[in-house]
Parts: C-alpha cells; structure tokens; sequence
C-alpha cells in the first residue's frame, strides 16, 4: 500500500471509530431514562450529605433544594444562551449552543458532584445516557475554565497534578436544570432552531402544543412523566413548592418565576 492509501485507511478508520464512540443506540430491555435516574440519585445521595458553614448563604434550606435560586427555568435559560460566547466556542471546536447533548451532560453532572473533580472523575460519573468521550469531556472542561462557567481549585494531593475544576455557584441552576430536563432536551433544541428570537417562557407552550380533537404524542407524554420522576430526584428546585405532574403544570412551573419566600 503507497503512503496515500495508508493516509485514505487512517481517515475513514477515524470516521468510523469516531461515528461509532458518537453512536447512541435504544438498548433493548432497558429505559434508558430508568437507568440514568438511578446513577442521579446515587449523585443526590452523595449532595444530601453536604451542610453549609454557619452563616453560610441558604443556611436553611438543603443545599439540593431550592437550586433555581428564585428564578424560573425559563430565565435560567435564557441566561445560559446570553452568556454563552458563540463565537469563542467555534474557534475552540466546542458546541457554539448550550443546547448540546455535551453541555448538558457535562454541566448538569458537575452541578451534582461532591466537592471538586478532575476529568476522569467527571467522565466516569457520566453513566451510559449522558456519556460523552473523555477527549471531548478535557476539551470541553478546558473551554469552561477559559469562559468563567467553571473555576479550578487547588489540589491538595501529594504528587498529583491532576487539574480540579469546580462548577460555578452563579451556573447551578441552569446546570441542574440540564439534568431535570434531560428528557426533553431535544425537543427544546428543536424549539429553540424554529424559533430563534421566541422567549423561552412560551418554549414548553409551543412543545406540548397539539390541534383540537388530537391528544399530545405518547413520545412526549413520556418525556412528561420522566421529567417528573427526575424532579422527584432532584426536587422542584423552589422550597416549599410541589412538583408539577402534568405537562400544563411543567409549563406553568416552567415560564412562572415562584414566589418569594422560594428563594430564602
């Protein structure tokens, strides 16, 4: 074989290991969302165990509860896509949305781990549905510490030099929201590339909207009932404040800020 079809050979064997790594295959006997809502309440677990420092911020309420900080999810949208430089992630070969199946995998694990990470860490934390490969997982992390989303810490161990890295207290909301959410990441995606200029509070609106006489897809109508479940995991995200069942009380809970005694 000349030197050209060794290079032609190494190519497709990349697009083909790289289409395989990004393949994303329905398993058969299992509910992919059962299965990823198991790994989160081991992380919970883990967040349930953490007390505040006396005098600390939200000293009453658990640190996994109340984690919207007072606002709706639609404003912790709209503030993760204002805050996201499109320009700077192209130029380093990150996802210029954080729409992203990466980004929300990445930024809503971080708002469930422990303390500090290093990226093996994180990447291991992923689980099957939210998995993301470690080269895209270190560049991806690499490009939150370079924009403010997430800041390093200093490692304490002796002989490591390991990079820690922790999630931003100002990102939490929306980080953890990817994770609520998660079953409807897509369709939002799709939303929000139909409707570029719309305002987040009409986004679930418009996903759950159906013409009179028809009822809502069963695909959407299980999304519904997962993003439920998740929450029972993770909580409302508002104190005091009961967790929606149907898709008009996701909608409601989704555009509608709680009200203030939410956010103490």
């Amino acid at each position: 074989m000349n030197e050209g079809g060794l290079d032609e050979l190494k190519t497709k064997l990349r697009q083909e290991l790289r289409r395989f790594f990004n393949k994303k295959p329905l398993p058969l006997n299992v509910d992919r969302d059962d299965v990823d809502r198991t790994l989160l309440n081991a992380l919970v677990h883990d967040v349930k165990k953490q007390r505040r420092l006396p005098g600390a911020p939200q000293e009453r309420t658990a640190i996994h509860v109340g984690w919207l900080g007072g606002k709706s999810p639609a404003q912790w949208m709209k503030e993760a896509e204002e805050n996201w430089p499109v320009a700077s992630a192209q130029d380093h070969d990150v996802p210029a949305s954080p729409m992203a199946h990466s980004c929300w995998s990445i930024l809503g694990t971080l708002s469930l781990m422990v303390g500090s990470s290093e990226v093996p860490r994180l990447h291991a934390a992923l689980g099957p549905v939210r998995m993301v490969t470690q080269r895209h997982t270190q560049r991806l992390i690499k490009w939150l510490l370079k924009e403010n989303w997430v800041h390093k810490q200093q490692n304490h161990t002796p002989f490591s030099d390991a990079q820690l890295f922790k999630l931003r207290e100002e990102r939490l909301g929306f980080a953890r929201l990817t994770l609520a959410m998660w079953p409807l990441r897509a369709q939002l995606a799709s939303w929000r590339r139909a409707n570029g200029d719309a305002p987040w509070n009409q986004a679930l609106d418009d996903v759950f909207s159906v013409e009179e006489g028809r009822v809502m897809s069963t695909t959407l109508q299980k999304a519904v009932r997962d993003v439920h479940q998740r929450l029972q995991i993770l909580t409302s995200g508002h104190e005091g404040c009961p967790l929606p069942t149907s898709a008009a009380e996701l909608a409601v809970w989704w555009s509608m800020e709680p009200p203030n005694h939410s956010a103490s």
